[in-house]
C-alpha cells in the first residue's frame, strides 16, 4: 500500500525554520524530496518539501526545506 503524505503548510502560508535560519512564505510544495540524490543529509526524503521565499541580510532567496524543519511563522 502506498503511503500518502499530506502537506501541513499551504502555498502563501508564512513559515519559519525551527532553528531560526529563515522566515518566509511558501511558494510551492513537493510531496517528497525532488532534488539531487543523496543531498538531504539527515533529513528524511519521504516527507513534503517546500520552496520558501525568505528574506535574509542581503535580500530575498529561495530555500528548499523539509516539512520536519518548518514551523508556523504566524506564532512569532
Amino acid at each position: 500500500m502506498t503511503q500518502v503524505h499530506t502537506a501541513r503548510f499551504a502555498i502563501g502560508q508564512i513559515v519559519r525554520h525551527r532553528d531560526d535560519a529563515f522566515r518566509g512564505v511558501v511558494m510551492d510544495v513537493d510531496h517528497a524530496y525532488d532534488g539531487p540524490a543523496g543531498e538531504t543529509g539527515l533529513v528524511a526524503a519521504d516527507q513534503p518539501f517546500y520552496r520558501v521565499y525568505a528574506l535574509g541580510d542581503e535580500g530575498g532567496f529561495v530555500a528548499y526545506a523539509a516539512e520536519g524543519v518548518l514551523e508556523d511563522g504566524q506564532s512569532i
